[in-house]
């Protein structure tokens, strides 16, 4: 797996090693109010890399 910015969403500089990704997520949906979307992600290199990554976007919409 590797898009065009995936270094720069994951803020790494040459990587090494063997990679492991692991990526979770929900979302949740109620019809009146909207969607909201989590993710999580980690990431790692064996040699010189080891980070996470939490995504949450929304599409919520309140009464006034």
């Amino acid at each position: 797996m590797y898009r065009i910015e995936f270094d720069r969403d994951w803020n790494i500089e040459n990587p090494l090693g063997n990679q492991n990704i692991i990526s979770s997520g929900i979302t949740l949906n109620h019809y009146k109010k909207g969607t909201i979307n989590y993710a999580f992600e980690h990431l790692e290199f064996s040699k010189n890399y080891n980070g996470n990554r939490h995504i949450l976007t929304n599409d919520l919409r309140f009464n006034k």
